[in-house]
């Protein structure tokens, strides 16, 4: 089998593409709702500064479920610590652990869906370390995701991300 050669350029060229990829969320669509101050998740005592959330989207995947997609993003020059840490297997999903979606008619609200053996349905981020939670670094964006399952019936929707300083309200649920 033949290995193909780079050139030191070639090599260069194609690192920084896929380094500046990393950020990048991996849709292309305008968000559905303005951004927010993130206030941390179980950081009462050292809330982030300069970080930012956004819900993207919110969009019907199958007649009962509904996958919700928002990113983080950190304007500042210096790491910023996302979540506390020190809870376990669930320290991965505390970004998404504990949203909500609430149907305004009805007043019913919904949590993120968990398969049989309790794992939420949702994007899991690693810990920087055992007890340190979820960092995110400087200048990053991060793109997360948790699915509920809400009723063909709901058409729009109050999103409650965990560390958002306000709900995002009647949000239209997009088809397929």
């Amino acid at each position: 089998m033949r290995r193909l050669a780079l050139t030191p350029f070639a090599f260069t060229v194609s690192l920084f593409l896929a380094m500046a990829a990393v950020d990048r969320p991996a849709f292309a669509i305008a968000p559905c709702c303005s951004e927010q101050d993130f206030q941390g998740v179980g950081l009462a005592d050292q809330m982030p500064t300069g970080v930012k959330i956004q819900l993207v989207e919110v969009k019907r995947i199958s007649p009962t479920e509904v996958r919700t997609t928002w990113t983080l993003h950190n304007t500042t020059k210096t790491r910023q610590r996302l979540t506390k840490g020190g809870s376990g297997w669930s320290d991965g999903y505390h970004l998404a652990y504990d949203a909500e979606m609430l149907d305004p008619s009805t007043r019913v609200k919904y949590t993120v869906t968990k398969d049989k053996g309790g794992t939420p349905l949702a994007g899991k981020h690693p810990p920087a370390g055992p007890i340190s939670g979820i960092v995110l670094g400087a200048g990053r964006t991060l793109t997360t995701w948790a699915t509920f399952s809400v009723p063909a019936a709901v058409h729009a929707v109050t999103v409650e991300l965990p560390g958002a300083s306000q709900p995002f309200d009647n949000v239209a649920i997009t088809a397929p």
